[in-house]
């Protein structure tokens, strides 16, 4: 497939992400409910971790009855619990996912500076995420953001100089092995 155009990427510059799973959280409202609303219009299984199981299968179904030529899986997740964070870890393990290109998380390096959500809609809002997520001509590591640093066509970005800290990457990395007691056998 030819690289997207920097430019002028949009939800609508997806490829068919058809045989690809992807995870999102928080994927009952917002960002998270953009996001997957367009993996699953692309042909994406997508597993919506959630903290609430009751929203998000109305989320699922609201979705379902738009179409989308996907797939929807409720799974619960609540972020802020470490033991539902192991819960949800140990249960993915099994499903192969996108969880990133060349080992590393691709939504990970989806930072913004200043997202100001009032005044951008859904679909603005997810498609750094998105661009990052499945845009096959990114590497891994390289981050991708909104033009104008609030706004505009999500486009690849330098991280700050802390941001490109790699061992302060490996160290968080640890960390969270430790915490959650999950570690992800990359390679």
């Amino acid at each position: 497939m030819a690289p997207m155009k920097e430019q002028s990427w949009t939800v609508d510059s997806m490829p068919d992400l058809s045989g690809r799973r992807f995870v999102v959280t928080g994927a009952n409202s917002g960002i998270g409910l953009e996001t997957t609303r367009n993996l699953f219009r692309r042909g994406a299984l997508v597993v919506m971790a959630c903290r609430n199981n009751e929203k998000a299968e109305a989320a699922r179904s609201e979705l379902l009855s738009a179409g989308g030529s996907g797939e929807l899986q409720v799974r619960q997740l609540d972020l802020s619990s470490l033991e539902s964070v192991r819960q949800f870890s140990h249960d993915l393990l099994d499903v192969r996912t996108e969880l990133g290109k060349n080992g590393t998380s691709a939504t990970n390096v989806v930072m913004r500076r200043f997202t100001p959500v009032l005044v951008r809609t859904g679909v603005q809002g997810c498609e750094s995420q998105l661009r990052a997520a499945v845009d096959p001509s990114l590497a891994g590591g390289e981050m991708i953001g909104p033009r104008w640093m609030a706004f505009g066509a999500p486009v690849l970005e330098t991280p700050s100089r802390r941001g490109r800290d790699l061992d302060a990457a490996r160290k968080l990395w640890e960390y969270s092995e430790r915490a959650t007691g999950i570690t992800y056998p990359f390679g």
